[in-house]
């Protein structure tokens, strides 16, 4: 049972990082479980206007991105798109047998949609956790997409949003998603010690 606990709760930790990601809510700023840990931390940590076209710099434009949200812009010392990293990420989808709806518009790499790939992972490893069958090979593969995806860009990815944001509300989603990164990166690596 505490294994189911730990798969919702890492489920729905992907899930709205994703949506946030993927300009899901935005305006609202309706992401549960990140608006609560803003508001239980900071007084009046809410999405303004400021925020939000703070939101559009970093993440998506029209101007160059003062934090890109994609893997390959870490990963090449020219900071591009669709690069290597990119086809490397489509290669994990389709080997799930997903592929990205925007295919070739939006790249495969985007941390949004590599969230939500993560999400799908777990939620994976849940459906079988509960049918009380093997989960070892999903979980091998998640382990292996977190490493080699989330956790070789995302910190980077947050310690940039830090540096150059002027919006408290975009600084502290990047602080809480580089300490969930770490800590789950924490966790990925004692679980398998112990296998």
């Amino acid at each position: 049972m505490e294994k189911i606990k730990l798969l919702h709760y890492l489920w729905m930790s992907y899930h709205s990082f994703s949506d946030y990601y993927q300009q899901k809510n935005i305006r609202n700023f309706n992401i549960t479980p990140i608006n609560n840990y803003l508001n239980a931390h900071y007084d009046n940590c809410y999405f303004s206007d400021d925020d939000y076209f703070e939101y559009f710099r970093l993440f998506v434009g029209p101007d160059r991105l003062a934090a890109a949200p994609f893997e390959s812009v870490y990963k090449t010392n020219m900071r591009l798109t669709m690069q290597e990293d990119t086809l490397r990420v489509r290669k994990c989808y389709e080997k799930a047998g997903l592929m990205v709806k925007e295919k070739n518009t939006v790249p495969d790499d985007h941390l949004g949609i590599e969230l939500e790939f993560a999400c799908y992972l777990i939620g994976q490893i849940g459906r079988l956790e509960e049918k009380n069958e093997n989960t070892t090979l999903i979980e091998q593969e998640y382990f292996s997409f977190f490493k080699e995806h989330l956790l070789s860009w995302v910190p980077q990815h947050c310690e940039e949003i830090i540096n150059v944001s002027s919006s408290k509300s975009c600084v502290q989603i990047a602080k809480m998603l580089n300490v969930f990164i770490k800590k789950e990166a924490q966790r990925i690596c004692q679980e398998e010690f112990h296998e």
